[in-house]
């Protein structure tokens, strides 16, 4: 087989792949939806949250808390305040998000607003849980001591009377050693005669 032998069946090859690549219909991207938009907007603002320092959060905050309420801003927002997980901060951030999903404007948002909104709710509930317990905890902890404190004032009120009755009883041995000691003094005194009767002397 010659060299031009060997070169036409490669040369076939090619030329068949070419056609099949160039008979491809081109792929149509379609453009990102509104919503699409929207998503990467916030879900790039989280990130950035995340490498904030606690100085440059309040800063945003400040920012934020004074920009218009546009339904970007609205969900920013409502991620930094969701971050401190404070209960005022957490309330805050629903009503933000509950607004977003109010307005007609704001359709692209809405369904990030939506879960959002549906995780802080979580959250909250779990908070209120959370606080409910600690009460409970609180009320045992406060029964617990005012019933240990009843029982430390009961101890020292026996303590009290104990010291009170071996007081009392130190003076009734003591009343009855005097007495013992005045019987025995009596006892060693001679005895009188007895009164004559009738006034006739002996």
């Amino acid at each position: 087989m010659t060299l031009n032998e060997c070169r036409l069946p490669a040369l076939l090859l090619a030329a068949l792949l070419g056609g099949c690549a160039s008979r491809l219909p081109p792929v149509k991207v379609e453009p990102p939806s509104p919503t699409d938009l929207a998503n990467r907007e916030v879900l790039d603002y989280q990130q950035k949250l995340q490498d904030f320092s606690p100085a440059e959060r309040e800063q945003e905050l400040r920012r934020l808390s004074s920009a218009a309420p546009t339904p970007a801003n609205s969900l920013s927002l409502a991620l930094l305040l969701a971050r401190s997980r404070s209960s005022a901060d957490l309330a805050q951030a629903q009503a933000l998000l509950d607004a977003v999903q109010r307005k007609p404007d704001a359709q692209p948002y809405q369904p990030l607003a939506r879960l959002l909104s549906s995780l802080i709710a979580g959250l909250r509930s779990e908070q209120r849980k959370q606080e409910e317990q600690q009460g409970e905890q609180k009320k045992l902890e406060e029964q617990l001591e005012r019933q240990g404190q009843q029982l430390r004032d009961s101890l020292k009120k026996n303590e009290q009377q104990n010291e009170r009755l071996d007081a009392l009883r130190g003076q009734l041995d003591a009343l009855n050693l005097k007495l013992e000691a005045l019987k025995a003094i009596e006892r060693s005194l001679p005895s009188r005669p007895a009164p004559a009767s009738n006034g006739v002397k002996p």
